[in-house]
């Protein structure tokens, strides 16, 4: 049930956030300095925050780890990248993207789905 709630909540959640350049924490992401704008309209890229090829969206995947854990994170290919973005911080005045983590939205779903499924097993039962 855990792997339910990485696939059809927390991973698509993640993904959505950076499509509607959201925080997890709430709000926006930081702007882009003008350098970027500039190199991204140059080379073709989204002009969006966290967006250039769309790699790092597609980036988030899962493993269930023993009976009740399922871990979810950023592949190799983009976890340097992730790191980055969100811990280290970006350029001269260290901007953080908050784009990885359980929102309250995303935590509010996963309680509502793990209901649901209580909910079905009672109603198998009896």
């Amino acid at each position: 049930d855990l792997v339910k709630v990485a696939k059809r909540i927390i991973i698509p959640e993640l993904a959505a956030g950076i499509d509607r350049q959201e925080s997890i924490t709430g709000g926006s992401f930081p702007s882009l300095e003008p350098a970027t704008v500039k190199y991204k309209s140059k080379n073709g890229l989204s002009e969006k925050i966290l967006i250039a090829k769309g790699k790092l969206r597609r980036s988030f995947i899962y493993r269930k780890q023993g009976e009740n854990t399922v871990i979810v994170y950023i592949n190799d290919e983009r976890k340097d990248i992730g790191k980055y973005l969100q811990v280290d911080g970006v350029g001269k005045k260290k901007k953080h993207f908050n784009f990885f983590g359980i929102s309250k939205i995303m935590e509010a779903n996963a309680i509502e789905l793990m209901k649901n499924i209580i909910r079905g097993r009672i109603s198998a039962k009896q």
